[in-house]
């Protein structure tokens, strides 16, 4: 198995992989530890401008900004589950764009 990068093809100076003990789902914190955060911020209220994403619970919010525009955002943390920086990059925009077209 080779170590080189998608990007440069040269030797990383660092393995992303080294950086963390669980990748994927395997890394997540359960769903009540972010409800009581949320609950903590005083989320449990949306506003009206808020279409989507609090209630129920969803991995993207769409945000009413005025009367004809809204604003979709996701945003995601996980550890990396390869060690070429490109294809990470390539695999988090993926992830991105699979909870807004959800």
């Amino acid at each position: 198995m080779t170590t080189e990068t998608a990007t440069s093809g040269a030797e990383p100076a660092m393995r992303l992989t080294d950086l963390t003990d669980c990748g994927g789902c395997a890394a997540k914190l359960g769903a009540d530890l972010l409800a009581d955060a949320l609950r903590g911020l005083g989320a449990h209220a949306a506003p009206p401008e808020l279409l989507a994403g609090l209630n129920p619970p969803d991995d993207a919010a769409a945000y009413l900004v005025s009367p004809d525009l809204a604003i979709i955002g996701t945003l995601d943390f996980f550890p990396p589950l390869v060690d070429d920086p490109h294809l990470f990059g390539e695999i988090a925009a993926a992830n991105a764009l699979s909870d807004v077209f959800a």
